[in-house]
């Protein structure tokens, strides 16, 4: 289950076990960035984050890498990864699942290997 940062939201709680049990979450993830939930599906809260933060640069990004031509081709290669990411946050990283999403998979950590010093707004 995937616990919401929103501890006040009423709804989405079974009871009051869940929503402390939220609220903690959300206390580890200011205190330390993450919270444990995060590590029982480290890859799909990985590529979620990913997923978010690239597509929150390509929304608000200034300039571009020099390694492309142009503004347009940084930001669509922002939203193709950031849409490829979002794919691997929602399958899981099992040998069954291992090769249906290579692709994908090579494709976004390329991405970030490549231009991990230009990601900044």
């Amino acid at each position: 289950m995937k616990y919401s940062l929103n501890v006040f939201a009423v709804t989405g709680y079974s009871g009051l076990k869940s929503f402390l049990r939220a609220f903690r979450y959300a206390k580890q993830r200011i205190m330390r960035g993450w919270a444990d939930c995060d590590v029982w599906e480290m890859n799909a809260h990985i590529t979620a984050v990913i997923s978010g933060m690239l597509k929150t640069l390509a929304e608000t990004d200034n300039g571009y890498s020099s390694k492309f031509s142009c503004y347009e081709e940084w930001i669509n290669e922002l939203e193709r990864v950031s849409a490829l990411a979002s794919v691997l946050s929602e399958k899981t990283f099992d040998g069954a699942f291992d090769d249906e999403i290579r692709e994908e998979k090579e494709a976004v950590f390329d991405f970030i290997k490549n231009h991990f010093t230009e990601l900044w707004d």
